[in-house]
């Protein structure tokens, strides 16, 4: 193996054989072209994804924050009003069964509702986000359960959101 140059040694050796061949001014005008298409390169690869994805997220800025000022608009309105006890109050006792009827008569529906002991866990997709605070409300009053754990998603729709929470009886 020693004896045979290596493909990369014969390809350099072929190159330099190439551009010892050329005239001052074709070295020169190969020269520029390599500058001009390494620049190409550089701007098509990097350069030009870069500004358009820039100019992307600044069209959609806009939306976005309306979006949050309408969700901070929401949860400062749920925050000052006083919470309404109504007859859909869920039990004392935590049932499934009063919770999802509490659920029923707010227009929510939960995806998964686990009770067990003093914990209730549910997960919510695509719902109003208000229905979910007023409901999150009312069980705060009626059952005394308190969020220990939420992770709320805002969805394309202004208002809506996917929740996961969990709720746990106050001590």
């Amino acid at each position: 193996m020693s004896g045979s140059p290596t493909i990369r040694a014969k390809l350099a050796a072929t190159a330099h054989d190439f551009w010892r061949a050329r005239q001052p001014r074709e070295r020169h005008i190969l020269g520029i072209g390599a500058v001009i298409l390494l620049l190409l390169l550089i701007w098509l690869s990097l350069i030009a994804p870069a500004i358009e994805g820039r100019s992307r997220w600044q069209q959609s800025l806009p939306t976005l924050h309306s979006q949050l000022a309408q969700m901070h608009a929401m949860a400062s309105e749920i925050v000052a009003s006083p919470p309404r006890v109504t007859s859909a109050a869920p039990a004392a006792d935590m049932s499934p069964a009063a919770l999802e009827r509490s659920l029923k008569d707010k227009g929510l529906q939960a995806q998964n509702l686990t009770v067990s002991d003093n914990r209730v866990s549910a997960k919510f997709s695509n719902v109003p986000f208000a229905a979910l605070a007023e409901w999150l409300q009312l069980t705060q009053s009626s059952a005394q359960l308190m969020v220990t754990e939420a992770n709320i998603i805002a969805r394309d729709l202004p208002g809506r959101v996917d929740a996961q929470l969990t709720l746990q009886r106050a001590q």
